[in-house]
């Protein structure tokens, strides 16, 4: 996605864009240790927050520019033949997911903490059986690897390392000939909302603020739309001076 505009927003502008991708926890870590940034964009809109309590963003403003949300993908053969959620707590299952550090992370904790509170509990009108019950203590029991980056937990899906992986689903969408996928119900999923800000100190701050611009337009958001990204409810145009 972001590959796909860089080579037209290289030529429009006479510029070189240089990328450096890595889980957002470590990307606000390295800003706030000075290391040089013009625009950054997190999977969780909570680092951009922290960036402007910390002082760190241009005119104190970020922006929530996009959402997603997960999706269980299986390698294209799927040995294990899971076709619901409820397979993955069945023995010797290989899961992968996020560190729950990161944003996948942090997302695939709080689903499957979802999955238990709502269809594992007795108390609850959405309660599905005792099937479901403990059912995020499971899994766990399952997962083999906590990866740091999204990218991670793909590879190891499509290598046939694991039988299953939690990702965003702009990244299963990404692979879609590659894998199978198996939906998670909105009632229990997390909508993880995506943050972008122009950091304060840029000496590149009239091409920063055309970058962030571009993410918030009508074509920034189709070309979102593209790869399985959402909208936020409310979007506002870039207004920097």
């Amino acid at each position: 996605m972001v590959e796909e505009h860089q080579e037209r927003f290289e030529r429009t502008n006479n510029a070189r864009l240089i990328a450096n991708f890595a889980s957002s926890n470590s990307l606000y870590a390295q800003i706030c240790s000075g290391s040089p940034c013009d625009v950054f964009m997190s999977a969780d809109f909570k680092w951009t927050k922290k960036l402007k309590a910390d002082g760190l963003l241009d005119n104190d403003q970020y922006w929530n520019f996009t959402t997603t949300k997960l999706v269980v993908i299986l390698p294209a053969d799927n040995p294990k033949n899971i076709t619901t959620l409820l397979d993955l707590v069945k023995p010797n299952t290989k899961i992968a997911v996020g560190a729950w550090g990161i944003p996948v992370g942090t997302y695939t904790n709080m689903t499957l903490t979802k999955i238990q509170k709502t269809w594992g509990n007795r108390s609850d009108p959405n309660y599905k059986g005792p099937q479901w019950e403990h059912y995020r203590d499971r899994i766990i029991k399952n997962i083999v690897s906590y990866e740091p980056m999204a990218m991670s937990i793909t590879i190891k899906v499509i290598s046939d390392v694991v039988d299953a992986g939690f990702v965003f689903s702009s990244e299963a969408k990404a692979l879609e000939h590659r894998i199978k996928c198996v939906e998670i119900p909105s009632s229990v999923n997390t909508v993880g909302t995506f943050g972008i800000a122009v950091i304060k100190g840029t000496g590149n701050r009239d091409l920063a603020v055309k970058y962030v611009n571009f993410w918030l337009s009508d074509e920034g958001q189709e070309l979102l739309a593209e790869y399985g990204f959402g909208t936020p409810r409310e979007r506002a145009l870039c207004c920097l001076s």
